[in-house]
């Protein structure tokens, strides 16, 4: 049996030597053209024809789009911090609430709304609900997780971006520009608008020497987001930061020169670095030099009477050299002014009174320290004040003027550390306030800050440093807080 498996498989085998190879090799045109026979047609062919597997589409409102979750699938991804999904899952920790990553993706939906021009954008939202046994609670509602900047032909790109976000809802949203690496990223991420500080007493600390290097650090990181920020400075004079040497000057006459010196100064050099909106004067305190030395209104009449000659002179110098005409914003800026009874509030009627009455001002800045939690003015007090500045002035001069929030932050240090809710609360009072400035109209915030570690309470100019203010949007890590996420709500429900 085994000799005759033998002889059966080396027959074969022989049969199988003598056998052609292929019959390409006995037709003479292939072997003469090498490169035939090199690349197998066939093979090519299957893999250029291959149809590719289509991307499933979902129906959000009028519109039938590409499924976000296959076109942009890093926005949706739970493996990386820095993505918006565990961003917020982190956030609401730390106010306390639990809640996984696999939830939200499972919620999210995606809705078509329109924006100030009527054209459709899609978001992709989570609906969250804190406690399914309450309702009308702190961040309850929709949690913007991306959004499109615009739909064209059916296609839609998102972003998680905050400044898109912000951008596309219609809303300029700003923060303290601070130049140092550790925030640069998520103050170019967070914010469509941006405010460079002038300090007075730092940039001039003697008479007629200067020293601008922070002022320009802070211009160049304006400039070198993807869409470079409209950028205001803050402030040309204020009573905070009035040099020392000014007391040094005996003549009054030479001290209103001085003061005309400096607007033109700053309004010359600023504006052809492309800042747009300058706060001609901030807190004009009677405590403070000027006031003391001038008089309140002559110190404010000569700083923007001065300040809007310079205006006109380089308005119409572009003119003359058939230059790009500088758009030039003049405001004015107080403290404690956001609520009838705060003590800048009439004099900044006042104040506003004797600049509209000259065409001489733009724009009124509104500050938001908001400090001592358990004492608050009334949302309600809240609008009516904000309300009230842009109808006095329509009343004097038949136009209302722009209000801005140009300086906001909760400082909750009066809210102890142990309190594993103190980040829940400021989201509280935030949301309030928030909601109370939108029904005012106002489309322009700006933070005095990004994170809580740059926030003037723990890291600025004050005597008592506040470890624990944590006043601002993001964390000394610049994760975003449940601050700012109640912050876009408003901001989205104020768009709609």
């Amino acid at each position: 049996m085994k000799r005759t498996l033998i002889v059966f498989f080396l027959f074969a085998l022989i049969l199988s030597a003598c056998a052609p190879t292929s019959a390409p090799t006995t037709t003479p045109a292939p072997s003469a053209t090498p490169v035939p026979t090199v690349t197998t047609a066939p093979t090519s062919t299957a893999i250029s024809t291959a149809t590719p597997t289509p991307i499933p589409t979902i129906q959000v409102g009028d519109l039938s789009v590409p499924d976000p979750r296959v076109t942009n699938p890093e926005l949706f991804d739970l493996t990386k911090p820095e993505a918006p999904i565990p961003q917020f899952v982190n956030a609401m920790r730390m106010a306390g609430i639990e809640i996984t990553g696999s939830q939200v993706v499972q919620g999210i939906t995606f809705q078509e709304l329109k924006d100030k021009n009527k054209n459709p954008f899609v978001v992709a939202i989570y609906n969250f609900d804190p406690d399914p046994t309450q309702t009308g609670e702190t961040l309850e509602g929709p949690i913007v997780i991306a959004i499109s900047k615009q739909v064209i032909d059916q296609k839609i790109i998102l972003t998680d971006k905050q400044r898109d976000i912000e951008t596309v809802l219609g809303f300029n949203v700003g923060t303290v520009l601070q130049p140092h690496q550790g925030s640069k990223d998520i103050q170019i991420r967070a914010f469509n608008r941006a405010t460079i500080t002038y300090n007075w007493q730092r940039r001039e600390p003697t008479q007629g020497t200067y020293s601008l290097d922070y002022v320009n650090k802070q211009l160049n990181l304006a400039k070198s987001a993807e869409q470079p920020f409209p950028i205001r400075l803050s402030h040309i004079s204020s009573s905070a930061t009035e040099p020392d040497w000014l007391r040094k000057i005996k003549s009054n006459e030479e001290l209103k020169q001085v003061l005309r010196n400096q607007v033109r100064f700053i309004i010359e050099t600023y504006s052809k670095k492309g800042v747009t909106q300058f706060n001609v004067v901030n807190e004009p305190f009677l405590s403070s030099y000027f006031p003391q030395r001038l008089g309140r209104d002559q110190y404010i009449t000569i700083a923007y009477a001065e300040a809007n000659k310079v205006r006109d002179e380089l308005i119409k110098k572009a003119f003359q050299n058939n230059e790009n005409v500088p758009v030039i914003e003049l405001g004015f800026s107080n403290a404690e002014n956001h609520f009838a009874h705060g003590y800048g509030t009439q004099p900044t009627l006042e104040i506003l009174k004797m600049l509209a009455n000259n065409g001489w001002v733009d724009f009124v800045d509104v500050h938001f320290h908001i400090k001592k939690t358990s004492n608050l003015p009334f949302p309600q007090d809240v609008t009516e004040t904000l309300n009230k500045y842009s109808q006095y002035i329509n009343a004097i001069t038949g136009q209302p003027i722009k209000v801005v929030v140009g300086e906001f932050d909760i400082n909750i240090s009066d809210i102890p550390t142990t309190d594993n809710l103190r980040l829940l609360k400021q989201a509280q009072i935030g949301q309030t306030y928030f909601n109370a400035i939108l029904d005012a109209g106002v489309t322009d915030i700006t933070f005095w800050g990004t994170s809580d570690y740059d926030s003037w309470y723990e890291n600025g100019d004050l005597p008592s440093i506040e470890d624990h203010a944590d006043a601002l949007l993001f964390n000394d890590n610049n994760q975003p807080k449940p601050l700012n996420y109640v912050f876009i709500q408003s901001l989205l429900k104020a768009s709609q």
